[in-house]
């Protein structure tokens, strides 16, 4: 793996960013509704501002939850930082992302009413 090529992938699985892919570059990438994150979730106002950040220490991932609502990886409530091995599910307020080795295979969109929202994301590479 090159210092070019993503650690892993964030795929969307629910609400307004499902279907999304984005790679995950380190040192870190941040959540949040904060216009200032990596990836801005501003749909879901129960997701904090900044709510987690994912930190890439050589091949391996970590989570450090920074909110004040929590953040449970696989269906477990993580408290400061926690490994984050891959693939996982991450669920931050009402909101659940997959962190994948792989980027997925979405089926191309007939129509542009089957296309994927957009998301926001910031920063990376």
């Amino acid at each position: 793996m090159s210092d070019t090529d993503p650690v892993a992938f964030i795929v969307g699985l629910n609400g307004e960013h499902g279907g999304m892919s984005l790679p995950i570059f380190g040192p870190a990438f941040s959540i949040g509704r904060d216009l200032g994150n990596n990836l801005r979730l501003s749909h879901d106002r129960t997701i904090s501002q900044r709510h987690c950040v994912i930190h890439v220490i050589h091949s391996e991932l970590f989570i450090e939850d920074t909110s004040r609502n929590g953040t449970l990886l696989n269906g477990t409530r993580i408290s400061g930082t926690a490994a984050l091995p891959v693939p996982s599910s991450i669920q931050m307020g009402n909101t659940r992302i997959s962190i994948a080795a792989d980027e997925p295979q979405f089926p191309q969109a007939r129509t542009p009413m089957d296309t994927p929202p957009a998301f926001a994301a910031v920063g990376g590479r």
